[in-house]
């Protein structure tokens, strides 16, 4: 935990929301569904998931991607 700075699920979780992050930002990925890409990244359970992204963050998986798609990011 010392050498993480925060507790070891903690830092799990960060990895993987970041991973759905750059996958979702990914235009190799942008036709995957969101599901599959949690799921690819370690997320069983997709409400738990969808509430762990927009709190860490602000938004929900699907407004960060139609935001990505709407200013040609992907």
């Amino acid at each position: 935990q010392d050498e993480l700075g925060m507790a070891p699920l903690k830092y799990l979780l960060a990895c993987r929301l970041g991973a759905v992050r750059d996958m979702l930002a990914n235009p190799y990925c942008s036709e995957m569904e969101i599901s599959t890409i949690a799921q690819d990244c370690g997320f069983c359970h997709l409400g738990r998931f969808s509430h762990y992204f927009k709190q860490y963050y602000g938004v929900s998986p699907r407004e960060f991607r139609k935001y990505l798609k709407s200013h040609h990011l992907i």
